[in-house]
């Protein structure tokens, strides 16, 4: 017997059972192999099938989370789980599972940072963006506090959450082009 049925433990199987299993196997690698992911990677990585039978609909379909699912092509995709809409007497859609290519996500908040007249970093890359932010003017009481630097990151988190980013301090600084010391802030899009 070789060592990989040793470690999977496929002894204890049965023809049909192992039939299934290569049946499903099969299926995952085409599914990793194609441009997009389907359904089924989805459900595997986490999206929770919640739909449910009514007697007036039948199966109404309905999903909740998030899942990220790395493609063979290299490219990373998250997951949305989404509810049905409508009420009991009607449902005006489906629950379905949207998949949004991250470099998507990043160009959606690259969108709404620029159009809010933020300018972002050279060193923005596929993975996070970068924008500096002005210090303004240091607390009295604690020169380590910028309230105006805080209030610019609370309203880019505010901007960029309905798209499922974040935004972090670097803990890097530098000064503009007036002699303005600035903050450098990350924006990155959420795996959860």
């Amino acid at each position: 017997m070789s060592k990989m049925a040793k470690e999977c433990d496929l002894s204890g199987m049965s023809a049909d059972q192992l039939d299934v299993l290569v049946r499903r196997a099969t299926s995952l690698s085409s599914d990793l192999r194609s441009k997009e992911p389907t359904y089924e990677l989805a459900l595997l990585n986490g999206i929770d099938d919640r739909s449910y039978r009514t007697v007036r609909w039948g199966t109404v379909p309905s999903y909740s989370g998030t899942a990220i699912i790395q493609m063979d092509d290299g490219k990373v995709w998250k997951a949305i789980g989404h509810k049905p809409r409508g009420t009991a007497e009607y449902i005006s859609k489906y629950g379905y599972i949207e998949f949004i290519l991250l470099s998507d996500m990043l160009d959606r908040v690259r969108s709404i940072i620029e159009a809010e007249g933020y300018d972002l970093s050279a060193s923005s890359d596929d993975d996070r963006l970068i924008l500096a932010v002005s210090a303004g003017e240091a607390s009295p009481e604690d020169s380590d506090d910028y309230p105006d630097a805080d209030v610019e990151l609370h309203r880019i988190r505010e901007l960029i959450a309905p798209v499922g980013a974040v935004a972090e301090w670097t803990g890097d600084g530098n000064t503009d082009a007036e002699g303005n010391d600035t903050f450098d802030i990350a924006i990155m899009i959420t795996h959860d």
